[in-house]
């Protein structure tokens, strides 16, 4: 009696999860009517404390209008027939908080838990570019249900929606774009448009691409699927606990490669320098500065006295870290910003114990118009050892927060030629340093992750805008066709000619 009774609890169970947990999937798409405006209004209020751009009489009263606006659309949206509100609908209502701020650190997105990434990660993902035409361009083979699209395929629609269109809605909210420069969201977020729309949308079993048939100019669709793993072979022993462990240490060993490496050019006139990333967790099993120290070193040593330095697709990170580069590059003292400074009420930390860490490590002192952060305002001597050869600096829409920084404070000092396109980041104001990640909404309900800065750059001769390349070049289809990077070519033609000086 009793194992019929277990049976039907178990089989009373199962069936619950099969008519719960679609609905609670769904719901993670959408924002139930009655939750709409008090989430929007959260919103308001989060930004309203956190945001040090909104800490003025002046910005709290546009944020107020802004609020008042997007309301009166939720209003309409909640008028529609239907009990709730899609994602996407309600990101782009909100999205007036962004666009007032001008910020490209404040995002707000879906708050998607490990299973959802870990299912999203094994997706067959177009890797696509958006060319200065705005032609969205596979710069890799997909393979699809029907054949293999190969590189260099024109993608005109995504699951029926035309790409221009798209993306625009995409990467409302979705950071990257300071000062209103919306391009530079457009081109970054074009790469990863399935991610992306399934971010916004919700999972997708398959999703459909319309391309352009070149040979006859028409249009064709195709669906492109999850990704089928490779069967293991019964034959082979699971790895053992110390052969994992060890494979992880190699991996770990080898993590910085992707973010910061040195090699000679093609034909060995220059050197190229690349980094990807000021962040600390980069760099978490290798020493930065010391990778630093060591590239620069040997190009010294080797009496090339040309360098391309590659800071594009750098998302930015610890300012310490940028500082550091800079120091290898100008031979004089520096500065990065003129001022870092907040009025947020958390700036100088939550807690005793992070108050106290601020206050000794990062220098942040308390005067009468909010926080400041002493190290940051320090003056910086050049390296010994640091580079004097002929210089060019790569910068694209990916160039963003402290590689900005880099880039303008070597612009400003006159320190090599700049090439590329108009950075993400901004000129006249940067916001940044501590990122709040905070989860709005319940745990049984769509939740919202909002990325709030607190802290106010003010970068060395500040000009509104973004950074503006010296030469401005971008990439076009036959670039891609030909794996040729215009950047490079741009670069090496402008240090084995005569350099400006």
């Amino acid at each position: 009696m009793s194992l019929i009774l277990l049976y039907r609890s178990s089989m009373f169970r199962i069936c619950l999860a099969l008519i719960v947990l679609p609905t609670l999937l769904a719901g993670q798409h959408s924002v139930a009517d009655t939750r709409a405006i008090p989430l929007l209004r959260t919103i308001r209020d989060t930004i309203a404390y956190h945001h040090p751009a909104a800490q003025s009489a002046a910005t709290r009263a546009a944020l107020r209008l802004a609020y008042d606006d997007a309301e009166l659309t939720l209003q309409q949206l909640i008028a529609a027939p239907g009990d709730s509100i899609g994602v996407q609908d309600f990101i782009l209502t909100a999205a007036t908080f962004q666009r007032q701020l001008q910020d490209g650190h404040l995002q707000l997105r879906p708050h998607r838990s490990k299973a959802w990434k870990k299912a999203h990660k094994d997706y067959r993902r177009p890797s696509t570019y958006l060319t200065a035409d705005d032609q969205l361009i596979l710069v890799t083979d997909l393979p699809t249900n029907q054949d293999t699209l190969r590189k260099g395929t024109e993608i005109l629609a995504f699951n029926g929606q035309p790409v221009a269109d798209l993306i625009d809605q995409l990467t409302v909210f979705s950071g990257l774009n300071d000062e209103g420069y919306d391009r530079a969201a457009r081109v970054i977020h074009s790469k990863s448009l399935a991610y992306h729309y399934q971010e916004r949308y919700g999972y997708r079993d398959s999703l459909t691409v319309t391309y352009l048939v070149p040979e006859t100019g028409s249009t064709r669709d195709a669906a492109i699927g999850m990704l089928v793993p490779e069967a293991a072979d019964a034959t082979d022993d699971p790895p053992t606990r110390s052969a994992k462990k060890r494979a992880r240490k190699e991996t770990e060993a080898k993590l910085h490669e992707k973010f910061l490496s040195l090699k000679k050019a093609p034909d060995s006139s220059a050197w190229i320098l690349t980094v990807r990333s000021f962040s600390d967790s980069r760099f978490k099993h290798a020493n930065y500065g010391r990778l630093l120290k060591q590239s620069f070193a040997k190009i010294n040593e080797s009496g090339l006295g040309k360098l391309i330095l590659d800071l594009r697709v750098n998302g930015g990170g610890d300012m310490g870290n940028a500082r550091t580069l800079i120091r290898y590059l100008v031979d004089e003292p520096f500065v990065m910003v003129d001022e870092v400074v907040s009025t947020a009420p958390t700036a100088g930390g939550v807690g005793l114990f992070q108050k106290y860490g601020l206050y000794v490590g990062a220098g942040v002192r308390k005067r009468n118009d909010g926080y400041h952060l002493g190290y940051a305002e320090k003056v910086a001597k050049p390296m010994r050892n640091g580079f004097r050869g002929d210089l060019v600096v790569l910068v694209d829409e990916g160039t963003f927060s402290a590689s900005t920084l880099v880039a303008r404070t070597l612009d400003v000092m006159d320190v090599g030629v700049l090439v590329g396109t108009r950075t993400g980041g901004g000129t006249g104001t940067l916001f940044g340093g501590k990122l709040r990640k905070i989860i709005l909404g319940e745990k049984n309900e769509l939740q919202l992750s909002l990325i709030v800065p607190v802290w106010t750059f003010k970068p060395l001769g500040a000009t509104p805008g973004t950074v503006t390349p010296d030469v401005i070049i971008s990439f076009t289809k036959e670039d891609l066709l030909k794996d040729i990077s215009p950047m490079y070519t741009k670069a090496l033609e402008i240090l084995n000619g005569d350099f400006p000086r």
